[in-house]
Formats: C-alpha cells, structure tokens, sequence
C-alpha cells in the first residue's frame, strides 16, 4: 500500500510538471495529435501510480518521451508554417456569399445535418442568414452572419452597411505569406509600405499581420520582453 501511494503521489506530480511544460489549452483548441497524445500520457500516468518502485522508470521515461513530442511539434508548428499545415489540418470554407459549397464537405468530413446542427448551436436556425460559414482547424465552425441577421438590427437604424470581408493573415512570426497576399490583390510592395506606415522596416519584426479586400490592414509588432505578471494574475 505505501509502494503504491509513493508512486500515485510520484505519478501526479509527473503529470502535473508535464502539464505545465506542455501549456494551458483547452480541449477544444487541441489538434488531433495533441489530444491523443494527452490521453496516451495519462494512461500511462495510471500505469505509473501502479507500477512498482522498481520498474517505474519505464512509464516515466515514456511519458517524458510523449511530452517531449508534444512540445516538440508546437514549436515546429510555430516556426514552420508548412508543417503547421500538415499536423493542424487547413480551414475549409463551407458557405460562401451564402451558398453551400458541397465539394468542401466532403473535404472536411462533414455531412450536411451535422452541419445544420453546429449552426442551430451557434444561433442560426435560417441558413439565409449566414454569408459565410468555416470549419476551422480545431473541427469548430466559425459563422459570419449577413449584415441584417446580427443581434442588434442595423435596418432598425435606418442604416445600409456594406457587408463586412474577412480578414486574411499575410504576415505570421515575421514571415509573409505571399499566396495570401495575391489572393487579396495585393504584393509584396503594398504591403512594405502599409508596414512603413506604422513605422516598422522589417517585417521580420512583425508577429502577425492581417488585411482584408477592402484595404484594412491591421499589424502586430513582436515584443522583446516577456511580462511576468498582468492584470489578470490573482
């Protein structure tokens, strides 16, 4: 009984420490690899909490190991915008200017009722009301309403907004994306003086930079330091 209490002790604090190396996200903006790997990493945390003195350095060495992949594909992630690609999965349009696009269903693996369901969930009972709907990496379905289907009714207001264009990343951790960019209309000169108007010269020292049709260019500098405190902190 002491054997098994000292390694189920040993075995949360491994999991706790691995936790934390691992990051704080929540289910729901796991990727597929990382979701299996979490639970393959708890599985063989019950295995250690029960494993004896002796041998528990075999389930310690391969929960280290699964962490270790964990982290390791986060950052490749983070630098390598390709192999982000290939292990998060792409973002698949399924409504555009409010028609459904059955040929991305199928590229998401989404049946149509499945897809209804998720909008009745989002508030959306009447597909005329939605200009735009993505199934975004995570599986999740993202939802840009038409002009006159948002909670507060702009024709209540006597107003004729022109409907809103999604916005597209063209710079990401200091690195453009120029399939982006042309997608947009726009090249690599407008988008150095878009930057020069903010006063940044390189775009190396941009961490994410976004844009849509109509022109609106929005970017975010890299910050050199790391606060260790906010104004969140309990």
């Amino acid at each position: 009984m002491l054997s098994v209490a000292l390694t189920a002790v040993i075995s949360v604090l491994v999991m706790f420490l691995l936790a934390k190396l691992i990051g704080n996200r929540a289910i729901s903006q796991m990727n597929l690899f990382d979701y299996i790997n979490s639970i393959t990493i708890g599985s063989i945390a019950a295995e250690l909490a029960t494993s004896d003195l002796k041998n528990m350095h075999k389930p310690l060495t391969a929960m280290l190991i699964y962490a270790a992949a964990v982290i390791l594909f986060a950052a490749l992630s983070g630098k390598l915008i390709p192999f982000r690609r290939f292990v998060e999965g792409r973002t698949v349009i399924l409504v555009q200017n409010g028609k459904l696009l059955n040929r991305n269903f199928k590229k998401a693996k989404i049946d149509v009722n499945e897809f209804l369901m998720q909008c009745r969930l989002n508030g959306y009972f009447d597909l005329q009301q939605i200009d735009t709907a993505v199934q975004e990496s995570n599986g999740r379905i993202s939802i840009l309403p038409c002009v006159g289907a948002r909670p507060v009714q702009v024709q209540d207001l006597n107003l004729s907004p022109a409907q809103e264009k999604l916005f597209s990343n063209v710079i990401v951790d200091g690195k453009v994306l120029p399939k982006n960019l042309k997608a947009l209309g726009y090249d690599t000169q407008w988008l150095t003086k878009q930057l020069r108007r903010q006063n940044i010269s390189d775009e190396r020292d941009v961490f994410l930079a976004i844009c849509n049709p109509d022109g609106a260019f929005y970017a975010f500098e890299k910050k050199s330091r790391q606060d260790r405190r906010d104004m969140f902190d309990l």
